[in-house]
């Protein structure tokens, strides 16, 4: 597996990673997205309006890739290789950004997964990390642009 820690096996009759099912955001527990989005040149009521809705994350496997479906706002699917190679991604919708970036799945264990963007431009990076419980029921998400700006939030199982 070129880029990841781990290398899935996720083919038949293999167990289903923990992180693999439809989750709801618990606002109670979490952190605004909102800094992360500013510094990624989100617009003012875009950020307000990420914050203010309750997200949804759908994420599945294929014997050969990961899909996160999100839906807050805005619907968003992203399409990773499992095997950790880099794939294309759009740039945030409302952002001062331009063109595309790439991502990558960086770790993938039973337990968590990590993803890598490279925006555009001079944009930075984000790092997406993934941690289920060790219950099965919630998991936290780390979004880090860099060591001084990183926001954690909650999901629940649905």
């Amino acid at each position: 597996l070129r880029g990841c820690s781990a290398a899935p096996t996720f083919g038949r009759g293999a167990p289903r990673p923990r992180w693999v099912g439809r989750w709801k955001l618990d606002k109670s527990r979490s952190e605004l997205y909102e800094p992360v989005l500013a510094d990624m040149g989100v617009n003012f009521l875009l950020r307000k309006a990420a914050d203010a809705k309750t997200s949804i994350l759908t994420i599945t496997t294929s014997e050969t890739h990961m899909t996160i479906h999100l839906r807050t706002w805005v619907v968003v699917e992203d399409v990773f290789p499992l095997d950790g190679s880099w794939t294309t991604k759009a740039v945030p919708p409302g952002s001062r950004m331009k063109g595309t970036g790439r991502i990558r799945l960086t770790k993938v264990t039973n337990d968590e997964v990590e993803m890598f963007t490279e925006f555009p431009d001079g944009w930075g990076v984000l790092r997406d990390t993934l941690a289920v419980s060790a219950d099965g029921n919630s998991f936290s998400r780390r979004v880090a642009r860099h060591e001084g700006l990183a926001i954690t939030r909650y999901f629940t199982r649905e």
